[in-house]
């Protein structure tokens, strides 16, 4: 009997290679985007980079200020586009990002269950079904029904990180960075994550700023620095290797959040649909 075929990844890097461009003005925006001249400073974020990622892997995307971390996740989603190389994402990604995504301000909490649920996928009947569940872990139940612009970002964010782990995902996008709001919320949350992508069906890439929670959930490592991959391992070796070796990036803390505002604009550009498999 012939071998069973091996299935492809679940996520694949090729050669990838992302830039981005900061303007001093609009003025030099525009002339770039309407004219293709070559204005504002380009801002490198990925250079060249491989690696396959297959099904039911846990892996922590490791680097500091500038590595290109947050670039990979975003990829990862199909929020924005590579310049170079190729990007593919074999299953359709459940993402806790920031959270401002998927919500409508102007919508009630409940609204926004609702909302969000059918943006993953679901019938509005699922929707119902864990609406009461989604609530109560969220802590929301005393203003559900109030405009979520009224709600403090703690609150949205806790809601929103509820909704998108109601149920489990095949392939899990987690920027460990998102701001669960609180302490107690924060323990809840990662125990939560954890019984979430237990076993092999469920894929989970995280951002790793919390070494002690990317050991918790994750076996493997990856260490950009600077845009480059330089170590892939197991996520014990990849801590170890970026305290010996990455340096912390001469980026100012301005600089980075210029280039999270170009991602940022960037995701507002690019308004095509996803595309997964």
């Amino acid at each position: 009997m012939a071998n069973a075929k091996k299935p492809k990844p679940v996520i694949s890097f090729n050669d990838v290679s992302k830039e981005y461009r900061r303007y001093t003005s609009n003025h030099q925006r525009l002339w770039h985007e309407v004219f293709w001249r070559d204005t504002g400073e380009v801002i490198p974020a990925l250079k060249n980079v491989s690696f396959n990622i297959e099904r039911g892997e846990k892996v922590a995307i490791i680097g500091g200020m500038g590595s290109g971390r947050t670039t990979v996740m975003r990829l990862m989603a199909k929020m924005i586009k590579t310049n170079s190389g190729k990007v593919f994402v074999r299953e359709k990604p459940d993402v806790i990002f920031n959270n401002r995504i998927g919500f409508s301000i102007g919508l009630t909490g409940r609204e926004n269950i609702k909302l969000k649920g059918t943006l993953m996928g679901w019938s509005l009947s699922k929707c119902k079904e864990y609406e009461d569940e989604i609530i109560d872990f969220a802590d929301v139940r005393e203003i559900i029904d109030k405009k979520v612009k009224t709600y403090s970002r703690g609150t949205l964010t806790r809601l929103g990180f509820t909704i998108a782990t109601a149920t489990k995902p095949k392939l899990l996008l987690y920027d460990e960075f998102f701001n669960f709001g609180g302490q107690y919320y924060f323990v809840k949350c990662i125990e939560r994550l954890k019984e979430l992508i237990s076993g092999d069906d469920t894929t989970f890439v995280m951002t790793a700023g919390n070494f002690n929670v990317a050991r918790k959930l994750c076996t493997r490592g990856i260490v950009l620095y600077k845009g480059e991959l330089v170590f892939d391992g197991s996520v014990d070796e990849a801590v170890k290797y970026f305290r010996a070796n990455c340096k912390a990036d001469m980026k100012t803390e301005r600089e980075a959040q210029e280039e999270d505002e170009a991602e940022e604009m960037e995701m507002d550009d690019e308004s095509e649909g996803n595309d997964f498999g």
